[in-house]
């Protein structure tokens, strides 16, 4: 869980698959994107630049500083499409103001039963709690899944909007992080989290 997520194509978003637009150079709004296109977007942070993919539905990915851009995924700004401008807006409300990320920008995020259960519960905790992952794994009926859990967080496409920092060992220790063990411990610091290690 701690390894370095997969590209966006290996993982829910399918851009490769999906996509109808190779890679270009932005140079103009995208507004009248085409059906199954996705759009990236950097979004700057306090964690840095963070790159955002959506659809036509939604979001369906957020990789953090350091990814590159997804192969099939046309470059856009903010202002490209609705759901850009509101996670930009709803990023800047989270870093600064401490306010909780919606639950609505998201697209259907493609994965496993199994994922999507375990992606659904995270998406219930609230900001400034945490669970663990044993507590997650009986939540949604398989008790002792706990490893399982935590490798569904490691695939888990949409971090922050899906708060998989929120979920810790059973110990109290931080656990793993796809975006790196740094960036789990200032989020759960900024959010008045007590954790070990």
């Amino acid at each position: 869980m701690n390894k370095t997520k997969p590209p966006i194509s290996a993982k829910s978003a399918k851009v490769s698959k999906t996509a109808t637009t190779a890679p270009a150079k932005h140079s103009a709004p995208h507004a009248h994107a085409h059906p199954g296109e996705i759009l990236c977007a950097k979004i700057d942070t306090p964690l840095g630049a963070l790159l955002v993919y959506v659809d036509e539905k939604g979001l369906v990915a957020l990789d953090f500083p350091g990814a590159k851009i997804a192969a099939g995924s046309t470059p856009a700004t903010p202002r490209d499409r609705d759901a850009l401008r509101t996670a930009e807006s709803a990023l800047r409300d989270y870093f600064a103001k401490n306010k909780g990320l919606p639950r609505t920008l998201k697209s259907a995020l493609e994965g496993t039963d199994f994922q999507r259960k375990v992606w659904a519960a995270i998406e219930k905790i609230p900001l400034g709690k945490t669970k663990t992952y044993g507590e997650i794994a009986a939540q949604i009926g398989h008790p002792g899944a706990s490893r399982a859990v935590g490798a569904a967080c490691g695939s888990n496409p949409l971090p922050l909007f899906v708060p998989c920092h929120r979920v810790l060992a059973a110990n109290g220790k931080i656990g793993g992080f796809s975006g790196g063990l740094a960036v789990k411990r200032l989020l759960l610091r900024m959010e008045g989290v007590a954790f070990q290690g």
